[in-house]
């Protein structure tokens, strides 16, 4: 077994089936469900008849969300490869073309470009250029730890399953942002990377999904999962790429000044970037950014 593709999926039948069309069906490649116990428990039985050769399996843990059923996917994962998906994507035409052309490489963890559409309008969307650039700046000039500390999602990449096990690297078990600790960890662990600048997935943008949402539990859930991996590079002495939390604190007015001098002061005692640069020009800066924050927007 040369891949195993680990997909979370929840209440999104048809655009699963989208994504199943485009793995080719292969002795070589494991292809693992992990539905977090969808509405529709009729039309999941349906799948699984049509979809005979996936293994399906159900994440039993209440909102625990993604990370929680993507390690239920890695700990039954046979594949020499990992690659994640998730079920509103799906793989280019040749995707696995390339993967199979790479999959003697040597190198721990492959980066590849990607793409994103609009959902509805299938148009270009953005969500993949600042990754295709970090590909690009490996490429170009080998700023090998800008690409490893800054490209966070699991998707775009295949991964060595021999170093998530050695290292014991699992996803968070929270509802928003469980993958970046994940992807921050592996990219240390990885001894050799590399980065192919050909395009073998497409991530869709729809504004009901995760990414979009803006409650104050999805800015906690988010927040701490910045935080703790921030702590990580800290301790690592890979301060200088550490996620900026300006975009949280920002975002913490939203819900009062009391969340936001409560953000202010935790990013200023765990020692986090808020800008780049120095932790007195940070303070300086936002200092003056404070003074517009009666924007309500905000």
């Amino acid at each position: 077994m040369k891949f195993t593709i680990i997909i979370p999926h929840y209440n999104s039948f048809e655009k699963l089936g989208r994504l199943l069309k485009t793995i080719p069906k292969s002795k070589k490649i494991e292809i693992i469900v992990i539905d977090d116990k969808s509405d529709e428990e009729n039309l999941l039985k349906e799948f699984k008849l049509k979809y005979n050769y996936v293994n399906f399996f159900t994440n039993t843990s209440l909102n625990k969300g993604a990370g929680a059923a993507r390690n239920i996917g890695l700990k039954r994962a046979k594949g020499s490869w990992i690659i994640f998906a998730d079920a509103d994507d799906y793989f280019l035409e040749g995707a696995f073309d390339i993967f199979e052309k790479n999959k003697n490489s040597n190198v721990d963890l492959i980066y590849f470009y990607t793409t994103s559409r609009l959902e509805k309008t299938y148009e270009i969307s953005d969500r993949h250029i600042v990754f295709n650039k970090l590909v690009d700046k490996f490429l170009e000039n080998d700023e090998e730890k800008e690409l490893r500390y800054r490209f966070l999602p699991p998707w775009g990449k295949m991964i060595k399953r021999s170093v998530i096990n050695e290292n014991k690297i699992f996803f968070e078990e929270i509802m928003y942002s469980n993958d970046i600790g994940f992807s921050i960890k592996l990219s240390h662990a990885a001894k050799e990377i590399k980065a192919i600048k050909k395009e073998v997935y497409c991530i869709t943008r729809d504004n009901k999904t995760l990414s979009t949402n803006l409650s104050e539990k999805a800015f906690d859930s988010r927040y701490g999962a910045v935080k703790r991996a921030n702590l990580f590079l800290r301790d690592k002495l890979l301060k200088k790429y550490q996620i900026w939390t300006i975009g949280y604190l920002v975002k913490s007015y939203k819900f009062g000044l009391k969340k936001f001098f409560s953000i202010f002061w935790d990013i200023l005692i765990h020692k986090q970037k808020i800008f780049p640069g120095s932790l007195l020009k940070d303070c300086k800066l936002i200092y003056e950014k404070s003074v517009n924050f009666k924007d309500k927007k905000y």
